[in-house]
């Protein structure tokens, strides 16, 4: 029975996990070998092989420490959740705006409807901090475990943006904040996503419409035009599925031609 130490990362964040001696048996031994493929083949952390240490006896070996992994996952996870959880929309719309856009327009939490009760400046401000969380929560997946966290990170910050502590667990649509994990993550993906966007909206005028045509163009372009590491295909995937969720109402309304144009004020 043997177990393997890692040493994982590289620069600032390189680390060995050192082992510790634990008496176990072989229901136990199972659990450690299970782990020990998961790190190997999905590591939060690029790790290497050290050396193999243990005895045959199943008395006594040594044990890599993956619950520091998990625990360091759900702490990034959870900041990430709160960083999605801040409503900027709401606080520069009342700051700025002296409005409540949650009782004005659509009242929707996002930066569309900060624009037609508050004006381009306010929009602007409440489009660029909605960015700036998804761009955040990427780096800092990215920086503290490589791709596999920077994903759940992702898929964190969205989740709070849409469905926000702050707010009773409402929240916007999750387009800009999707928009700035892709700009992190995938760059040439957000590119052909944003020129979609803009000709969809210049067009019809919908950025609903130019919303939902780009959140169901990312997965495509994820997979087949510019292949991407399966933990994005799959957040990308999710992401789709939010993205649409939360337009529900907005497709009713495009299909009975009810829709708000980005043009009109309210």
């Amino acid at each position: 029975m043997k177990a393997v130490l890692y040493d994982c990362g590289s620069g600032k964040n390189r680390a060995k996990i050192r082992p510790k001696q634990l008496k176990i048996d072989r229901a136990l031994f199972i659990d450690i070998i299970i782990m020990e493929k998961s790190l190997s083949s999905l590591s939060l952390i690029p790790c290497e092989k050290l050396y193999w240490a243990g005895n045959q006896d199943g008395k006594e070996t040594s044990l890599q420490g993956g619950e520091y992994l998990v625990i360091k996952a759900v702490f990034l996870m959870a900041l990430c959740y709160l960083i999605g959880s801040i409503p900027f929309s709401l606080i520069f719309g009342m700051a700025l705006g002296k409005v409540d856009i949650r009782t004005r327009g659509s009242g929707n939490i996002g930066a569309t409807n900060v624009l037609r009760t508050s004006g381009l400046a306010v929009a602007l401000l409440a489009l660029a901090a909605d960015l700036c969380k998804g761009l955040a929560a990427a780096w800092i997946g990215l920086a503290a475990g490589g791709t596999l966290l920077a994903a759940l990170c992702a898929a964190a910050v969205i989740s709070g943006h849409c469905y926000s502590l702050f707010l009773n667990f409402k929240g916007g649509k999750g387009v800009a904040t999707s928009a700035g994990i892709m700009v992190f993550l995938m760059p040439n993906v957000f590119v052909v996503i944003l020129i979609t966007f803009i000709l969809t909206v210049t067009i019809s005028r919908y950025v609903s419409l130019g919303s939902i045509i780009g959140a169901i163009a990312f997965p495509l372009l994820a997979i087949f035009v510019f292949p991407q590491p399966l933990p994005y295909i799959i957040l990308s995937i999710y992401m789709i599925a939010l993205v649409l969720y939360r337009h529900r109402e907005n497709v009713q309304r495009l299909m009975a031609g009810k829709e708000s144009k980005i043009t009109d004020r309210f």
